[in-house]
Formats: C-alpha cells, structure tokens, sequence
C-alpha cells in the first residue's frame, strides 16, 4: 500500500529535529571535555610522580 507524506507532518517535525540536533551537540560538546579533562589528569597523575622523583 502506498501512503502519501502529509506536508504538515514535516513542517511540525523540524523543530523538534533542531532541538534534538541541539542537544546531540551540546552531549558531544560535552563529551569531548570531559574526556580532554580526563586525559589530561591521567596525565599529570603519571608524569607528576616521575618530575619530583628526578634528583638534580
């Protein structure tokens, strides 16, 4: 059976659409920070240690 694609449907959709692209974005955004934060304590939690260990 073919159904045909009420115009209206679509119209209604978009913002709903722009609003999940939004907050895809902002999640992604937040993402990316957070785990840049992460990688970087994991980090200094390594090579903080061995920098005061070194005896000048």
């Amino acid at each position: 059976m073919n159904t045909r694609r009420v115009p209206e449907f679509f119209i209604r959709k978009l913002p709903f659409q722009c609003l999940v692209r939004e907050i895809s974005q902002d999640f992604k955004c937040y993402m990316v920070r957070h785990l840049s934060i992460r990688i970087s304590t994991n980090a200094c939690k390594l090579y903080l240690p061995r920098a005061v260990s070194i005896k000048y």
